[in-house]
Protein backbone atom coordinates (compact mmCIF):
# COMPACT_ATOMS: atom_id res chain seq x y z
CA UNK A 1 0.00 0.00 0.00
CA UNK A 2 2.40 2.20 0.80
CA UNK A 3 4.67 1.45 -2.17
CA UNK A 4 1.48 1.74 -4.43
CA UNK A 5 1.40 5.50 -2.34
CA UNK A 6 4.56 6.28 -3.54
CA UNK A 7 4.70 5.91 -6.72
CA UNK A 8 1.35 7.82 -6.64
CA UNK A 9 3.18 10.78 -5.53
CA UNK A 10 6.14 10.47 -7.78
CA UNK A 11 3.75 10.42 -10.74
CA UNK A 12 2.57 13.61 -9.77
CA UNK A 13 5.35 15.36 -8.90
CA UNK A 14 7.34 14.56 -12.13
CA UNK A 15 4.12 15.40 -14.44
CA UNK A 16 3.77 18.48 -13.21
CA UNK A 17 8.01 18.98 -13.84
CA UNK A 18 7.31 18.02 -17.31
CA UNK A 19 4.11 20.15 -17.64
CA UNK A 20 6.59 23.13 -16.55
CA UNK A 21 9.35 22.07 -19.01
CA UNK A 22 6.81 22.11 -21.70
CA UNK A 23 5.47 25.18 -20.87
CA UNK A 24 8.63 27.13 -20.51
CA UNK A 25 9.47 25.36 -24.20
CA UNK A 26 6.11 26.62 -26.03
CA UNK A 27 7.13 30.13 -24.79
CA UNK A 28 9.63 30.70 -27.08
CA UNK A 29 6.51 30.04 -30.04
CA UNK A 30 4.77 32.90 -28.00
CA UNK A 31 2.16 30.18 -26.84
CA UNK A 32 1.14 28.53 -23.78
CA UNK A 33 -0.62 25.07 -23.08
CA UNK A 34 -4.17 26.05 -23.69
CA UNK A 35 -3.27 28.02 -26.98
CA UNK A 36 -1.17 25.03 -28.26
CA UNK A 37 -3.91 22.13 -27.46
CA UNK A 38 -6.53 24.86 -29.41
CA UNK A 39 -4.05 24.95 -32.80
CA UNK A 40 -3.43 21.47 -32.53
CA UNK A 41 -7.18 20.18 -32.18
CA UNK A 42 -7.75 22.48 -35.12
CA UNK A 43 -4.98 21.07 -37.64
CA UNK A 44 -6.67 17.80 -36.55
CA UNK A 45 -10.51 18.15 -37.21
CA UNK A 46 -10.34 21.26 -38.76
CA UNK A 47 -12.92 24.16 -38.62
CA UNK A 48 -14.88 23.46 -35.14
CA UNK A 49 -17.96 25.69 -33.81
CA UNK A 50 -15.85 27.40 -30.78
CA UNK A 51 -18.70 25.60 -28.30
CA UNK A 52 -17.27 22.34 -29.51
CA UNK A 53 -13.44 23.70 -28.41
CA UNK A 54 -14.76 25.23 -25.52
CA UNK A 55 -16.03 21.84 -24.19
CA UNK A 56 -13.17 20.09 -25.39
CA UNK A 57 -10.33 22.19 -23.65
CA UNK A 58 -12.88 22.67 -20.07
CA UNK A 59 -12.53 26.30 -20.40
CA UNK A 60 -15.62 28.98 -19.87
CA UNK A 61 -16.95 31.10 -22.46
CA UNK A 62 -15.08 33.99 -21.33
CA UNK A 63 -11.62 32.43 -21.67
CA UNK A 64 -12.58 30.55 -24.63
CA UNK A 65 -13.53 34.43 -26.31
CA UNK A 66 -10.15 35.08 -24.83
CA UNK A 67 -8.20 32.70 -26.52
CA UNK A 68 -9.81 33.08 -29.72
CA UNK A 69 -9.14 36.40 -29.68
CA UNK A 70 -5.84 36.23 -28.72
CA UNK A 71 -4.79 33.74 -31.38
CA UNK A 72 -7.21 36.22 -34.09
CA UNK A 73 -4.90 38.50 -33.22
CA UNK A 74 -1.98 36.82 -34.16
CA UNK A 75 -3.27 35.81 -37.42
CA UNK A 76 -3.49 32.02 -36.35
CA UNK A 77 -7.02 31.59 -36.33
CA UNK A 78 -10.56 33.44 -37.82
CA UNK A 79 -14.11 33.49 -36.23
CA UNK A 80 -16.69 32.98 -38.58
CA UNK A 81 -20.68 32.60 -38.05
CA UNK A 82 -22.75 29.98 -39.32
CA UNK A 83 -24.96 30.88 -42.42
CA UNK A 84 -27.48 28.40 -41.00
CA UNK A 85 -27.96 29.06 -37.32
CA UNK A 86 -26.05 32.87 -35.97
CA UNK A 87 -25.65 31.36 -32.68
CA UNK A 88 -23.02 29.22 -33.58
CA UNK A 89 -19.49 30.62 -34.69
CA UNK A 90 -16.51 28.55 -36.12
CA UNK A 91 -12.71 28.79 -35.36
CA UNK A 92 -10.46 27.91 -38.04
CA UNK A 93 -6.57 27.81 -38.73
CA UNK A 94 -5.55 30.49 -41.50
CA UNK A 95 -2.67 29.72 -43.48
CA UNK A 96 0.03 31.66 -41.41
CA UNK A 97 -1.54 29.40 -38.69
CA UNK A 98 -1.26 26.13 -40.04
CA UNK A 99 2.28 26.93 -40.96
CA UNK A 100 3.23 28.00 -37.90
CA UNK A 101 1.73 25.08 -36.52
CA UNK A 102 3.01 22.74 -38.63
CA UNK A 103 6.62 24.05 -38.47
CA UNK A 104 6.41 24.76 -34.30
CA UNK A 105 4.75 21.57 -33.65
CA UNK A 106 7.95 19.37 -35.13
CA UNK A 107 10.44 21.14 -32.89
CA UNK A 108 8.38 21.33 -30.01
CA UNK A 109 7.50 17.45 -30.16
CA UNK A 110 11.00 16.92 -30.56
CA UNK A 111 11.63 18.56 -27.52
CA UNK A 112 9.52 16.44 -25.77
CA UNK A 113 10.69 13.22 -27.47
CA UNK A 114 14.83 14.03 -26.12
CA UNK A 115 12.94 14.75 -22.78
CA UNK A 116 11.09 11.81 -22.23
CA UNK A 117 14.16 9.68 -23.52
CA UNK A 118 16.71 10.99 -21.27
CA UNK A 119 15.04 8.92 -18.57
CA UNK A 120 12.83 6.22 -20.12
CA UNK A 121 14.01 3.48 -22.69
CA UNK A 122 11.92 2.36 -25.38
CA UNK A 123 10.17 -0.11 -23.51
CA UNK A 124 9.51 1.91 -20.64
CA UNK A 125 7.98 4.70 -22.74
CA UNK A 126 5.84 1.59 -24.42
CA UNK A 127 4.98 0.70 -20.20
CA UNK A 128 3.99 4.53 -19.68
CA UNK A 129 1.75 4.95 -22.42
CA UNK A 130 -0.07 1.81 -21.06
CA UNK A 131 -0.83 2.85 -18.31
Amino acid sequence: MEKAHRLVLKHIKSGKVLARKLEEDLKQYGLNRSEYTFLGYLDTYGRQPIQVMTSFLDLTSGTMTYLVNKLIKKEYVERIQSVEDKRIFYVYLTELGKAFFDNMSVKHLEYVDKMISRVLGEEEKNTLGQL
